[in-house]
């Protein structure tokens, strides 16, 4: 018994104090973290300070990486977006005025970046290849008509009876746009490179030099 008594003792006097509270009543002890913030579960931190370190946001990362990749995840993802109270509230959201300027900033950001400048520019020049490409495909093939050049760099279109300069003055959009989506007539046009066409527009303004001069590639 004697030797409990002691042990008992002994505990008590490791034991950690109590703080007395303004009203005179023992509260518990507080334990002090090295941030000097509210104590956390684990490293003597608070939990701020705990979420902050990098190991553990790494891992936290990679968890929900992870997590968003699961099909069940997904799934509910699109049957939470597809509620019609959320579409309402996203709607609402986005019509709001500082929201409005936050996305305005953040896209013009994005598009002054170097690498997208050249995605972007990358992206278009590849566009209009394959619009280029099919405008050609539907005047008959990508030769010109005249010297049979099959250049893709020097090939264009030609407008017959003249007038190409003053058509897209007047419409202000991409030729090749719209031959492309049917609203502007082939009747009129040829492929033609950009010397045959130089030619051409020649002998429209200048009937006398019709035959005066030929072209051809070596």
């Amino acid at each position: 018994m004697s030797n409990v008594a002691e042990m008992k003792q002994d505990t008590k006097a490791f034991a950690s104090p109590t703080i007395p509270s303004p009203d005179n009543k023992l509260t518990k002890p507080v334990r002090e973290t090295t941030c000097g913030h509210q104590p956390h579960y684990a490293k003597d931190l608070c939990e701020k300070c705990y979420r902050q370190q990098p190991k553990l946001r790494e891992h936290i990362k990679r968890y929900m990486k992870a997590y968003q990749q699961l099909p069940i995840t997904k799934d509910n993802r699109r049957k939470y977006i597809q509620r019609p109270v959320y579409k309402e509230h996203f709607k609402a959201y986005l019509k709001r005025p500082e929201i409005k300027k936050r996305l305005q900033e953040q896209k013009k950001a994005y598009y002054q970046r170097p690498e997208i400048k050249s995605r972007v520019k990358d992206n278009n020049l590849k566009n209009y290849q394959k619009i280029k490409m099919l405008v050609f495909k539907m005047l008959g093939g990508a030769r010109c008509n005249r010297c049979m050049c099959d250049n893709l760099n020097f090939l264009e279109i030609n407008h017959i009876n003249g007038g190409g300069k003053k058509e897209g003055t007047v419409l202000g959009e991409n030729i090749y746009q719209l031959i492309a989506s049917g609203k502007r007539k082939t009747d009129d046009l040829e492929v033609t490179c950009k010397l045959c066409n130089a030619l051409h527009y020649i002998e429209l303004n200048h009937p006398n030099l019709i035959g005066e001069y030929e072209i051809s590639w070596v």
